[in-house]
């Protein structure tokens, strides 16, 4: 899908949620994605502020609960795995460190 097709989307409140594409492989259409926005990302870091980027599999596994949790709170209003989102996060960072993160 052409980003300029893609930044020519505007929601619609009345569609609730965008239903996956059959035309594509989503696997491959994920990583496509997924490995657009890392360079994009870094890209972006590197070039305004002069900083590395590094990315973390098991740090991305932990959130794509919390990412599952927000979508599904805002398709049907329940929530679920909050308390295994947070123990999985509390045990992944180490002693003397703060995770901060809020959905945008």
């Amino acid at each position: 899908m052409s980003p300029s097709y893609i930044n020519s989307l505007t929601p619609n409140p009345a569609i609730g949620y965008l239903m996956p594409s059959s035309r594509f492989n989503l696997g491959d259409e994920e990583k496509l994605l997924e490995s657009t926005l890392k360079d994009k990302i870094g890209g972006m870091r590197k070039g305004e502020h002069n900083l590395s980027t590094q990315w973390d599999a098991q740090l991305s596994y932990l959130l794509s609960t919390a990412l599952a949790n927000y979508e599904m709170e805002r398709i049907g209003g329940s929530n679920f795995a909050a308390t295994e989102f947070q123990h999985g996060i509390k045990n992944y960072v180490p002693d003397g460190h703060t995770f901060k993160a809020f959905p945008i």
